[in-house]
């Protein structure tokens, strides 16, 4: 027989049980709540790169333009003009018509400036970053064999100076054959992307010359931190790097560039 005090017991448990089960609800719900609030402040702080990386991808999405290596065109030594299906031997240099002291990238629509030989000194970056691209002092540069360090923000805090804050917050959707175009001391070089990988930021093998002429494009990944570096890597195909010289750059370094 159940007695009273049996009762008592029982819904002592349950009401225990249930008072559980509330603390566990609510500590979610908080959680979930903070994640929510983060998330909306990290895509506030990020709003320019996160934007760029939706119109990028409406255009070539949704639009459906054609951002390809097709409708590029291609200026290797015996290779052709190829525009969509059109298709015709190239009679002269067809280069974009540039500023001087300018990166193009035109299947991204990066069109942007570049100060030359700045130090590797978080505060010559950071301001180097505020007017566009930087190349970093100690590597190769444009007509030379050698590698060409090149970085610029993927994201930036939305009060941060500058109009560059997130210009290569598309940099990762480059693929092996897309084009890149420098314009330095009244020449056009042509770079041919190669491919892409993320490394740590003490990965200083990025900074490695090399006999080749060759242009490395590095930012900070993911977008919105400096965790790790995207670094995307292109071959000179024009003018003939066989006519390049040799670079006398020299380098040390203890730590990859930070531009967030």
């Amino acid at each position: 027989m159940i007695t009273e005090d049996d009762l008592v017991k029982i819904f002592a448990k349950d009401k225990r049980e249930s008072s559980s089960l509330d603390i566990f609800f609510l500590s979610l719900n908080r959680l979930l709540m903070l994640v929510g609030a983060l998330a909306v402040v990290y895509f506030i702080i990020n709003f320019s790169a996160f934007s760029g990386k939706i119109s990028y991808w409406y255009k070539t999405q949704i639009k459906a333009e054609t951002y390809s290596a097709q409708t590029q065109i291609v200026l290797e030594p015996g290779l052709v003009v190829s525009t969509g299906n059109v298709v015709a031997p190239p009679k002269e240099r067809n280069l974009p018509t540039m500023q001087e002291n300018y990166v193009k990238i035109p299947v991204l629509n990066i069109d942007a400036p570049i100060t030359w030989r700045v130090n590797n000194v978080p505060a010559d970056v950071s301001l180097g970053l505020e007017n566009g691209l930087i190349h970093i002092n100690g590597t190769a540069l444009p007509g030379e064999k050698g590698n060409i360090y090149v970085t610029g923000h993927s994201s930036n805090y939305i009060w941060a100076k500058g109009n560059y804050n997130s210009i290569f917050a598309t940099l990762d959707q480059l693929i092996v054959g897309d084009l890149i175009y420098v314009k330095f001391n009244g020449e056009t070089y042509v770079y041919k992307v190669s491919g892409q990988k993320v490394v740590v930021p003490t990965d200083l093998s990025v900074f490695n010359q090399t006999d080749q002429s060759k242009l490395t494009l590095v930012t900070c990944w993911p977008i919105g931190t400096s965790l790790k570096r995207l670094v995307v890597e292109a071959k000179q195909i024009d003018p003939d790097p066989a006519n390049n010289k040799k670079s006398t750059e020299t380098i040390n370094m203890t730590q990859l560039p930070a531009g967030r």
